[in-house]
């Protein structure tokens, strides 16, 4: 798996409708998505958009 300096961490808290959410990178995922927990909870997997530059 390739490490991506350019992407967020693999595990950080975000505040979302005033609620701390834990966002974590499963291990075996290298792309822009991460499971969102509160606390204990899973919510949703979030899968974000990679926009290069230089190609717009």
């Amino acid at each position: 798996m390739a490490i991506n300096p350019a992407l967020p961490d693999d595990l950080f808290t975000h505040v979302v409708d005033e609620h701390e959410v834990q966002f974590v990178r499963p291990a075996d995922m290298d792309g822009p998505v991460w499971g969102a927990y509160d606390g204990a909870r899973f919510l949703v997997m979030v899968h974000a958009e990679v926009h290069d530059d230089a190609t717009e």
